[in-house]
């Protein structure tokens, strides 16, 4: 597999390319926002256990591609959620000044804002692959932040998830 294939669904299921994706997306969302994340390996290995026999209970591509994919785009966020696979602090520097509030965010929901990256470059590299446009676009810092809540809190259901990411219904 090559590296740019990180986040096709079967990529996922080496251990190696899940904890390179999830590797990348921290350093990422830390080098944006001056924050230094620090990894759980055990978490991580719990979470890939997760996400193997999630997508093992799965089954075949039976049914509707669209429904079964936003499953799969729900189920890899809630596991990422769940299982706390990163942590945020801030960098010591006497000039990081945290003037952006989206730091806050991700410093105060590390594993929930991970798994809406995890889910939404999935999103992107299905869409992508599919050969329609770039899926992306900038979401609400308010709505970013209260999605994370619900993963928090577990009441965030599939229909609610697609309307909070602007995504297409299932029955599309």
């Amino acid at each position: 597999m090559h590296e740019d294939d990180m986040f096709q669904v079967t990529s996922l299921g080496d251990l190696i390319f899940f904890e390179k994706a999830i590797w990348r997306l921290a350093n990422v969302l830390g080098e944006k926002y001056k924050l230094v994340p620090k990894f759980d390996d055990r978490n991580i290995g719990y979470a890939f256990t997760a996400w193997k026999r999630f997508i093992s209970e799965q089954g075949g591509h039976n049914g509707n591609p669209i429904r079964q994919m936003f499953t799969v785009l729900v189920g890899a966020t809630n596991i990422l959620a769940r299982w706390r696979v990163v942590t945020f602090t801030r960098r010591y520097d006497p000039e990081n000044k945290i003037t952006d509030r989206r730091a806050y965010v991700v410093r105060d929901y590390p594993a929930e804002i991970l798994g809406l990256m995890f889910g939404a470059s999935i999103y992107s590299n299905e869409v992508m692959v599919l050969g329609e446009q770039d899926p992306s676009c900038a979401l609400n810092d308010h709505e970013v932040e209260k999605t994370a809540k619900l993963l928090r809190s577990q009441d965030l259901k599939p229909q609610e998830f697609r309307r909070r990411l602007r995504l297409k219904p299932a029955s599309a």
